[in-house]
Order: structure tokens, then sequence, then C-alpha cells
């Protein structure tokens, strides 16, 4: 039931490329913030943190490159293999 709500809604939006260029910019100030947060002596920020940052680097990174990907490529959200439901 999900699936097909979620199909019927990505089917009848019509996305431009300006949406694609403000998820890329959000996720550039993201990879910043995560990358330079240790230096910045906040106090409720811990060590451990550093632990975790390549991990978020790698999930920030996948959605720069799905924008990306889908500003220069869309054909039907890659064609008919590509189905949710």
């Amino acid at each position: 039931m999900a699936s097909k709500i979620l199909v019927e809604f990505l089917g009848d939006k019509k996305f431009k490329n300006s949406e694609f260029v403000a998820g890329i910019v959000a996720n550039l100030v993201l990879l910043y913030i995560i990358n330079s947060v240790m230096s910045w002596d906040i106090s409720f920020i811990a060590d451990s943190f550093r632990d975790i940052t390549p991990l978020l680097n790698a999930v920030v990174g996948a959605s720069l490159a799905a924008n990306a990907l889908f500003m220069v490529y869309r054909k039907q959200w890659f064609g008919p293999s590509c189905r949710l439901s």
C-alpha cells in the first residue's frame, strides 16, 4: 500500500534541476561541518565522533553522487527495471 502511494507520488512529481543543486549544496555544507566539527572545541561533541566520521562521509557522499546522477540522467528514474512496487 505504501509503495503504491510512493510510486504515484514520484510519478506525478516533475523534479527540477534546482532541487538537485540545492541537495548538492546542502550535502557539501554537511560534509564541511562533519569534517571540521572536532576542531571547533564544542563541549558536547565527544571524541568518539571521530569513529563515525568516515561512515557519515560515506552516507553524505552517496547522497551527493545520487543528486549529481539525477541531475544528469533521469530517464524515468533509470527505466522500468527499477520500480518501487
